[in-house]
């Protein structure tokens, strides 16, 4: 059963919601701030401005997650949109820092569920490429790395080898939770990834799948030789870096290539959404007809990348094609998660 990642971006420049949970505050307020509330939390300090996160407000929208029926959430410090800063690791640790203690406070006191899920600190994942915050986030009991940078820092392999030495081996045949996921393993979510910065990913134009097969399985390859179990590994295709707009659609069906490993697919309200029009047609209708796209998913695509509608849509591809994963910015509630059927292939006695 496919599983989904809600996003919670901690960054003032996230192409699609930032600003949300961080901000720049004046001096005076910065030293005024209380650092043991959770409401507004000091960060860091940089030149003449000061951040702030607003910690009681990740949570709740956190929660909100959780409740609409996200089995996972993805919390993130650093923007990976086109033209975003590239800061070190004290920068993004100082973003997502005191959200995760907020969760894990409250993870460890929580007796009652939300929504029926409790706030559990295994269930968040921290969406990093520096190995610092990643070990940082280890020893606060973390289990989920979700590294757009394709585990390039050679530290991130030893982090995940240290996280898989960490489980003694019979918690790993520990059975599934009811919601399917196993709480004792470790997961490393590893994207396709081509270029060394964010900018040099931006700027490539690879319109080939299988040169996208080949790299991630060899760095699959790479990260299982460094320790990290292969059950621990998902790949990711990585949507949206660096690669044509056609192959960014082509890649919807990226789990078909790689039938013995776990993929996420990330393509929640991304630019390539928009080109559809611009598509058909072309080369790509042949494998608009392979997915049976109906002209009432044209429609819903034509509403736009921010569109729930539209994000459906293209999460229904990627799920029909075999992905295990979906990270998106809207979980569009429990009796929707059967996204693989369309609206009007549910009857009246479907959920």
């Amino acid at each position: 059963m496919v599983q989904y990642f809600g996003i919670l971006n901690v960054t003032p420049d996230s192409f699609s919601d930032g600003g949300r949970f961080v901000g720049e505050v004046e001096e005076n307020e910065a030293e005024n701030n209380n650092p043991l509330s959770l409401s507004a939390a000091p960060l860091y300090q940089g030149g003449a401005s000061t951040e702030k996160v607003f910690v009681d407000k990740a949570i709740e929208a956190m929660n909100d997650l959780f409740g609409a029926g996200a089995d996972f959430v993805d919390v993130g410090g650093q923007s990976t949109r086109p033209g975003a800063e590239d800061f070190g690791w004290e920068k993004e640790w100082s973003r997502v820092k005191e959200i995760l203690e907020g969760i894990k406070q409250q993870s460890n006191r929580s007796t009652e569920p939300f929504d029926n899920q409790l706030l559990d600190f295994s269930k968040i994942s921290l969406d990093t490429k520096n190995h610092q915050t990643a070990r940082k986030f280890m020893e606060m009991g973390g289990r989920i790395i979700n590294d757009v940078s394709g585990f390039q820092d050679p530290g991130m392999m030893e982090v995940g080898a240290e996280m898989c030495g960490q489980i003694p081996s019979v918690l790993r045949t520990a059975p599934l939770d009811p919601r399917g996921a196993n709480t004792s393993d470790p997961l490393f979510i590893v994207n396709h990834f081509p270029g060394e910065t964010i900018e040099d990913a931006h700027e490539q134009k690879i319109d080939s799948i299988n040169q996208v097969v080949d790299e991630l399985c060899k760095k699959r390859d790479q990260m299982i030789s460094a320790g990290i179990n292969s059950d621990s590994i998902v790949l990711d295709p990585g949507i949206g870096f660096g690669k044509t707009m056609a192959l960014n659609w082509q890649l919807l069906e990226f789990p078909v290539y790689v039938e013995n490993f776990s993929v996420m697919i990330g393509s929640s309200r991304k630019r390539f959404i928009d080109e559809i029009e611009r598509l058909r047609g072309g080369t790509m209708e042949r494998w608009f007809e392979k997915w049976e796209m109906s002209e009432k998913d044209f429609e819903a695509l034509g509403k736009g990348r921010f569109s729930p509608e539209a994000n459906r849509v293209v999460e229904r591809i990627a799920v029909d094609s075999g992905a295990r994963y979906v990270r998106t910015h809207e979980i569009l509630g429990k009796k929707d998660r059967t996204i693989e059927l369309r609206d009007d292939e549910v009857s009246e006695g479907d959920e």
